[in-house]
């Protein structure tokens, strides 16, 4: 590692310890795949990321959860199928992350009613991620009284909450691609100007 780089996260620290300790595991490298991405690493992400889904081959968490973080790099169509495999392999309980980048699949092919089908199935529908998800489809949608209700929503878990935060302090953390994240942005600002009205 650079030695001017910033000391590890402890999270990561902690998972790279755990393949250390074994690294035959499949979930430790799902663990250090995502500290590498968060830590902008994505070459060492993309080495965990591989080496769990070799070890863990029929682990639908392990290619819905790194599948998720392969199409924020950009590999849209790749992550895409990793996500896709995931819930070949697990339909039945298949639930929450597993839908998060078939919504975004939707969204960024302006399927929108399809996008808010996809994240109005995830069961826990308070969850921060989930109603900047709906925010910004009701955006697109042009539904005023929905985008009112999720920007109060968004307000009261973050009081700080706008586009310019986002752009700032949540979306390079997660590495989205420059379009992928201007589309998010662009239903999130459009939900903005109607809950003005």
């Amino acid at each position: 590692m650079d030695s001017e780089r910033e000391p590890l996260d402890p999270i990561l620290q902690n998972a790279i310890r755990s393949v250390e300790l074994d690294p035959s595991d499949p979930f430790a490298h799902r663990t250090a795949a995502w500290g590498y991405f968060f830590d902008h690493q994505l070459d060492l992400f993309e080495r965990e990321a591989q080496l769990a889904f070799d070890l863990g081959p029929y682990s639908s968490d392990i290619f819905a959860q790194v599948g998720m973080l392969v199409a924020f790099t950009g590999q849209w169509e790749r992550g895409l199928a990793l996500v896709r495999k995931a819930n070949a392999l697990n339909a039945i309980s298949a639930s929450g992350f597993y839908h998060s980048t078939l919504f975004y699949d939707y969204y960024y092919n302006a399927e929108y009613g399809k996008a808010l089908e996809m994240i109005r199935q995830h069961p826990r529908q308070e969850l921060p991620e989930t109603v900047v998800k709906c925010l910004m489809t009701y955006g697109q949608l042009s539904d005023a009284a929905k985008s009112k209700e999720y920007w109060r929503k968004c307000l009261a878990q973050w009081p700080e909450f706008s586009v310019q935060w986002l752009r700032d302090n949540v979306y390079p953390r997660w590495n989205f691609c420059r379009r992928d994240a201007e589309l998010c942005l662009e239903g999130i600002a459009k939900a903005e100007q109607l809950s003005c009205q």
